[in-house]
């Protein structure tokens, strides 16, 4: 009875032993706190193997597992589990070769072994005391953005054996998302009043045009920030390079300009901001933005002074017409129902019966526009660049002033009249060019009640032919976000041959 109970009891003592080593096993990180990464794709395990843990990019770790003590540690079997929660991604931390690739083993018809990136089939086989894991991107971040993220944590644990004896076991926590921050906010323009939708479940009530700010901090944090992308989430995206300022409010590291970002619909689009350092770790934030929709009301109102059944050219009182083109919201007060001028604003098609014979002619007047991507505004040809506008092509220009409308010539021909865009004026010009008048505005805003003059001229009317000309002007506005509208005005010009242009 005796004998039994001490064969019983070093069993016992030989398992809490077994168990105390296993719960040993020493998991070290080279960096205890992680930024997120900017891409994960295509890394390489032959460059990471040979980088020290200090070189290292701030979005990535290696992790080494300890050598038990008193075995031979090319006899030691290393399992690594994957990540809990299962974020970002482990790599093979070894030189794979040029085709990244390791067989482990050969059967008879395959090769079994590493690639750079493991997966669990790949991670069974992987038998090394150090592993890489890389930190998740911006698309963690929750999609509830009322509350602030302040980053997470995974835990990532490994095992050591020789043959089916259990040497130790341990693992290591890594945050990420929890050094320096980034944080986006959203105005509506001329609000002057940042906000970063805490506390927002609905997201931020905004136009279709906002502007957005980053404010960063990267205290602590060595590589320099390579860029910053703003994300609008479904009105395009904007890059922001050093040095970064914001020409809205200084207290902010970066700001999108007005018209660079417009949302076409409503609805509830998640914006985002990447801040991008220069070995691809990230920062970053998200936004959810709520545009409003509401009943919008475009007017146009042409008026001519003096309004006359007919005018007379040459003449003191009759030969010239005060034109103007007025645009009104008359949206219900209280709707928010604002309206916005982007690219080709304003055309009038214009019909001319004299006798049995009509002719007819198309004018259009624009703000300022890249030449391709006629809505983005823009101030220079850089705004055109797909560098800063991620729509627009190769070799775009800023189409800033009027110009004749056969874009074939580069830079276009500028033109006061639709004489300069015709032959002989213009030798490379067709006949039926026309100048396309460009206002020196990249675009305009109406609030409700509000009104713009889009046309105020004087014109001197001219009728060569030697009968009356009946004239059928339709004026048409085209807004960027509350469709058309038209005027119309109907008059006579009376002959006068002797009147020259």
């Amino acid at each position: 009875m005796g004998g039994r109970w001490i064969v019983a009891g070093a069993l016992i003592g030989l398992l809490a032993t077994s168990c105390a080593e296993a719960a040993g096993l020493g998991v070290t990180a080279s960096r205890s706190e992680l930024l997120y990464s900017s891409s994960t794709g295509n890394p390489s395990c032959s460059d990471l193997s040979k980088t020290d843990d200090s070189a290292l990019p701030f979005n990535i770790v290696r992790l080494h597992a300890a050598t038990p003590p008193g075995v031979p540690a090319d006899q030691v079997r290393y399992q690594w589990s994957f990540p809990k929660p299962a974020l970002g991604m482990l790599l093979a931390d070894a030189d794979l070769g040029p085709d990244e690739q390791d067989p482990a083993i050969r059967s008879l018809c395959a090769e079994l072994g590493n690639d750079c990136v493991l997966t669990a089939e790949q991670l069974a086989v992987y038998n090394r005391p150090s592993i890489l894991w890389v930190a998740p991107g911006c698309e963690v971040l929750p999609a509830d953005t009322s509350r602030q993220f302040r980053g997470g944590r995974v835990r990532i644990g490994a095992r050591a054996s020789i043959g089916r004896r259990l040497l130790g076991k341990g693992a290591a926590r890594i945050g990420f998302g929890r050094l320096g921050s980034l944080e986006l906010f959203v105005e509506d323009q001329g609000e002057k009043h940042f906000r970063d939708g805490i506390g927002k479940p609905s997201g931020e009530k905004i136009f279709i045009n906002p502007n957005f700010a980053v404010r960063l901090d990267t205290s602590g944090i060595p590589p320099p920030v390579q860029e910053i992308t703003i994300d609008s989430g479904g009105g395009g995206s904007v890059d922001v390079r050093p040095p970064f300022r914001c020409s809205l409010d200084n207290s902010f590291t970066a700001c999108t300009d007005p018209g660079d970002i417009d949302y076409s619909t409503g609805g509830k689009p998640v914006a985002s901001a990447t801040a991008i350092l220069q070995d691809q770790s990230a920062l970053c934030d998200k936004l959810t933005v709520n545009i409003r929709t509401t009943t919008i009301i475009p007017k146009l109102e042409v008026s001519l002074s003096p309004k006359r059944g007919q005018y007379v050219p040459g003449d003191a009182t009759h030969g010239s017409v005060n034109l103007r083109v007025t645009l009104h919201d008359v949206s219900p007060p209280g709707s928010g129902g604002n309206i916005l001028l982007k690219g080709n604003i304003l055309t009038c098609n214009s019909e001319v019966r004299v006798g049995r014979s009509m002719i007819s002619k198309t004018t259009q007047i624009d703000l300022q526009h890249c030449s391709a991507t006629v809505r983005q505004a823009c101030g220079s040809d850089a705004d055109c660049a797909p560098a800063t506008c991620k729509d627009c092509v190769a070799n775009e220009i800023c189409l800033s002033s009027s110009h004749c409308s056969n874009l074939l010539f580069f830079p276009p021909i500028g033109c006061t009249s639709d004489r300069d865009c015709r032959p002989p004026r213009c030798h490379d010009c067709n006949p039926s060019d026309t100048c396309i008048q460009v206002l020196p505005l990249e675009q305009i805003f109406l609030g409700v009640g509000d009104s713009v003059d889009l046309v105020k001229s004087t014109i001197p009317v001219i009728n060569t032919l030697p009968a009356a000309a009946r004239v059928t002007d339709t004026w048409t506005a085209h807004t960027f976000n509350a469709g058309d509208d038209s005027d119309v005005v109907k008059y006579k010009i009376a002959p006068r041959p002797d009147v020259k242009p």
